[in-house]
């Protein structure tokens, strides 16, 4: 039997996969078929801060986008999803 390699996830902050911080994962299962996929970090509060921080300068140019604009993207992005 061959043993693939299990990808550990990083945290998407700021436009970027960033290395966790934290030294705990959690597995991911494929419901499907029960079998391992993934691990993900169980993100400490700097992780957490980091990503509160990078989401709040991003708003500064999201809050600037006209409503309009804001809608399109919105309703692209719910096509994409569905």
């Amino acid at each position: 039997m061959t043993q693939t390699a299990v990808k550990t996830v990083k945290n998407y902050i700021g436009g970027q996969w960033i290395e966790s911080a934290a030294s705990k994962t959690e597995p991911v299962y494929n419901p499907a078929t029960g079998e391992l996929i993934a691990q993900v970090p169980l993100s400490t509060k700097e992780d957490v801060d980091q990503a509160v921080q990078a989401a709040n300068e991003a708003f500064k140019g999201w809050a600037k986008t006209a409503v309009p604009k804001r809608a399109r993207i919105l309703f692209k992005y719910q096509q994409l999803l569905v």
